[in-house]
């Protein structure tokens, strides 16, 4: 199961979001791919960073002669002992394997060390400045540790220093010792002298009290690693009542409820954690301040701090996964997000979310070797965990593997028969299948169980689903009511009703009661800035509450510091002012006040259904307004250039491009599309809609016979049509074209002429499921629900010299149709001497749509 870190966005609900893949019989080529140049590049910077720090070594703790010692506590005294001076700025912990490798080469043991000929060795090995050995031993239930620093010239002793505790808890003396003797060595080493300790204690890299709160936080955050949160809320929740300031707790609080849907329960706890966060390192503090600014929507300042806290702790591996998390499921900039995992993997190779959410990154840029690799490595570290082989499960399900995937989601729940994530994937799969009936069962199995809001919520609306697929609307309804009543955060089952009903006043209602809840948590400061983009965008959308989401703009405007959160609602405020007929002025002259183009290469891509199609019919409305559309482009293309952002460059492109269309000028617009590899709109033939029944790989006669046998046959004349939708945006509106309804599949129909063979890569965003095929092979296939974004999935193919033709699928239950798509060089630029033509057809047809197989 893939970790979002933006768990809270609205459902992206036009189209009953099912996330979907499965696998072939092909063998996996076990990855030998080095770490990619970016990652080794950070690896490498952190390496710098580190090497300005005083290098320090700790070798094993050896045990006096004595009885009685815990076995785990030789271990546990060199990890806590990291744990605590790697809170210094000045000094760099060498892991451990480090030195166990460099003792293996010398082939010594950590007891060999023990004189200056033997330390001098090692250190000088370990490129280290300090070689730090101790021992310890226990008299009359005393614990008594000593530690001594030994220079790397002459590897005599720097300093010795010793501490003892009668704690009659052993972790209790445990801590008191490492507390006393980590002021004194930071003391020793670092150019200043620390200040006083604490009153807290720091277990591990957390601040608590409690000794008991901190067994309850670790059961907790184990919980959270395993993807079960119904069970860490508890925990989690114990433990913030033992130690009623522990900020870190209240943190991963937070996130498990978000996880869960309660964003309003989460609130109150995120609140918490920043308050009793004030006075603990910056280390701990910061991913706090980065989850506050991520709820309001404050993209750009979670990403300063994030970057911040690597500044100063470049080997700190969970705020490198955290920024992955940021790259991956804001930005979908797949390649940073690599980095940034292989990244933390490097650092900490057993960080088991790393492996996971690597495997989505690698299976989202069509590395599916790596991705299985990667999901095997993770497996290995976590054999008695369900999500490993979910994971595995969504990756080929995506791929429209079906059955491969279900098989996964069965060693599952082998695992864990109570794995609600696997169950719901199960189901869908057979939904993808066409096994409604298998797939209710599941469902209302799932449904029988389950006691947590959320997943009755999800079952519900996966029910509702279901319904589609039979064309019982009506059925579907009633099911996404129950959800809403069942949700533990409504907002996005409300949507989804108005979607599937948008004349019902009932529906229209509700949705202007989501303005207005959210107009009044701005007020109170709780708005869910994540939402803005959704709301202003469904208001457009439906034509509803449109005076709302106007005055939610305006309340962002006035009140965000965050740069990309305040361009978003200017971006939203200038297509409300052109679409209404109001003066853009004031938003314009905001807009440039603002500008900050470094701040947008952390911006994210905007969808098309929640910003592009609003953004080219206000220039179309503006057009027809008399406004002066040329420099409205021009200033979008300039400052993406500025930004040197490549989706908004692209989309920059495309607007001048629709400025000259709209003027008459249809040539130059050709000519400007073309530049970035996308045909004009009018090359592409369409045929359909067909009536799906049997799910995703049901198939149709265009794709069950050669494309160049086809377009020869006079019998396939009447059903290929040209036509192109209303808006210049370089989106095919498939939809808009073919007025589909509920469970159908078009096809597309493009000719690429090449004048020499070459490859190339072929870059599609689609609502709607996809598949191609490039001269009658399959190059692509995503069986996936989601808003259209440029270049969002890429593969590679081989044009031939001539005619070559690119058929496109797209099918869909409900919601919107259509796709992005763009001919690249290995580069992402575009192909010289490449023509986009309207295959040439027996018979030009202008007979309408048809409707039905």
């Amino acid at each position: 199961m893939m970790k979002r870190m933006n768990n809270i966005a609205i459902v992206a609900t036009l189209l009953f979001l099912v996330s979907c893949t499965e696998q072939s019989d092909r063998k996996i080529r076990l990855s030998t791919r080095p770490i990619i140049a970016l990652m080794q590049e950070e690896v490498e910077t952190i390496q710098i960073a580190a090497a300005q720090k005083k290098k320090v070594a700790l070798l094993d703790f050896q045990a006096d002669p004595s009885a009685g010692e815990p076995a785990w506590l030789h271990e546990g005294l060199k990890q806590k002992l990291i744990r605590a001076l790697a809170q210094s700025q000045q000094l760099n912990l060498g892991p451990s394997r480090f030195v166990s490798d460099a003792l293996s080469t010398l082939g010594l043991s950590a007891s060999d060390v023990a004189n200056e000929h033997t330390s001098q060795r090692l250190a000088a090995e370990l490129n280290a400045d300090v070689l730090m050995r101790g021992h310890f031993r226990f008299d009359a239930q005393t614990l008594h540790v000593t530690v001594e620093l030994r220079g790397r010239q002459d590897g005599q002793v720097l300093r010795q220093f010793s501490a003892q505790s009668s704690e009659p808890d052993t972790l209790d003396a445990l801590n008191s010792v490492i507390a006393e003797l980590s002021l004194v060595i930071r003391g020793e080493l670092e150019d200043k002298q620390p200040s006083a300790p604490e009153k807290r204690m720091v277990y591990a890299d957390v601040s608590t009290t409690s000794k008991e709160a901190y067994k309850y936080f670790i059961a907790g955050v184990e919980r959270i690693d395993q993807f079960n949160m119904p069970d860490a809320v508890p925990l989690l929740v114990k433990a913030v009542e033992i130690d009623t300031t522990f900020a870190t707790a209240y943190h991963h609080l937070a996130h498990a409820l978000i996880s869960l849907g309660y964003e309003e329960r989460a609130r109150p706890y995120l609140e918490k954690a920043v308050k009793y966060s004030q006075d603990l390192s910056f280390r701990e503090r910061a991913p706090i301040l980065a989850m506050q600014a991520i709820l309001a929507g404050e993209f750009y300042t979670a990403v300063r701090l994030y970057n911040q806290v690597i500044e100063l702790y470049p080997e700190d591996d969970g705020v490198h996964y955290e920024l992955g998390n940021y790259y991956f499921s804001i930005a979908h900039d797949y390649e940073k997000a690599i980095e940034k995992y292989e990244t933390t993997i490097e650092l900490n190779p057993k960080h088991k979310m790393a492996y996971n959410q690597l495997a989505y990154a690698y299976a989202y840029i069509g590395e599916l070797d790596h991705a299985f690799h990667i999901l095997e490595r993770y497996a290995e570290l976590a054999p008695d965990e369900p999500n490993p082989f979910d994971s595995y499960g969504e990756i080929l399900q995506r791929e429209g593997q079906l059955k491969e995937s279900i098989k996964k989601y069965e060693k599952a729940l082998s695992i864990s028969a109570d794995f609600w994530p696997s169950r719901d994937h199960l189901a869908v799969a057979h939904q993808d299948l066409g096994q409604v009936r298998k797939a209710e069962k599941i469902l209302q199995e799932t449904l029988a169980g389950s006691t947590e809001k959320r997943f009755r919520a999800t079952t519900l609306h996966r029910l509702g689903y279901n319904e589609l697929l039979k064309g019982n609307l009506a059925r579907a309804e009633e099911y996404i009511q129950r959800a809403v009543q069942e949700g533990p955060d409504d907002a996005g089952y409300k949507i989804l009703l108005l979607y599937l009903n948008p004349e019902s006043d009932e529906h229209r209602q509700y949705f202007r009661e989501i303005l207005g809840k959210a107009i009044d948590e701005f007020g109170r400061g709780g708005f869910n800035g994540n939402r803005l983009l959704h709301l202003a965008s469904w208001a457009l959308h439906f034509n509803v509450g449109i005076d709302l989401a106007d005055d939610l703009l305006g309340k962002s405007i006035a009140s965000s510091d965050d740069p990309i959160s305040r361009r978003t609602a200017l971006a939203f405020k200038l297509i409300y002012d052109l679409q209404s007929g109001r003066s853009t002025a004031e938003a314009e002259k905001l807009f440039v006040q603002v500008a900050d183009p470094e701040s947008y290469q952390y911006a994210g891509p905007a969808p098309w259904g929640q910003y592009w199609r609003h953004y080219f019919n206000a220039l179309r409305i503006g057009n027809e307004n008399g406004f002066a559309i040329r420099d409205w482009a021009a200033g979008l293309y300039d400052f993406a250039n500025d930004a040197n952002n490549p989706h908004f460059q692209i989309n920059g492109t495309i607007a001048m491009a629709a400025a000259e269309h709209l003027a008459g000028n249809l040539d130059i617009a050709e000519q400007m599309v073309s530049k970035i590899g996308i045909p004009c709109e009018g090359n592409w033939k369409i045929i359909g809609p067909f009536d799906m029944q049997r799910g995703f790989h049901q198939q149709f006669w265009p794709e069950k016979k050669a494309v160049d046998r086809w377009i020869a046959d006079e019998k396939y004349a009447p059903e290929i049509v040209a036509r192109r939708d209303e808006l210049f945006d370089g989106y095919v509106d498939l939809k808009q074209i073919a007025g589909t309804s509920m469970n159908q599949a078009l096809y597309a129909l493009l000719e690429i002429n090449s004048k020499m063979f070459r490859t190339v890569q072929l870059r599609f965003g689609m609502n709607g499921r996809l598949k191609a095929w490039l001269n009658d092979e399959l190059v692509m296939m995503k069986n996936v629900r989601g808003d259209a974004l440029i270049d969002n999935y890429i593969t590679t193919a081989k044009l031939r010299i001539g005619a070559n033709y690119l058929l496109v699928r797209i099918d869909n239950v409900i919601g919107e149709m259509g796709f992005y798509f763009r001919l690249t060089n290995l580069d992402g630029a575009a192909v010289d001497e490449v023509q986009f033509c309207p295959p040439v057809l027996v018979a030009q047809s202008t007979h309408p749509m048809h409707n039905g197989s």
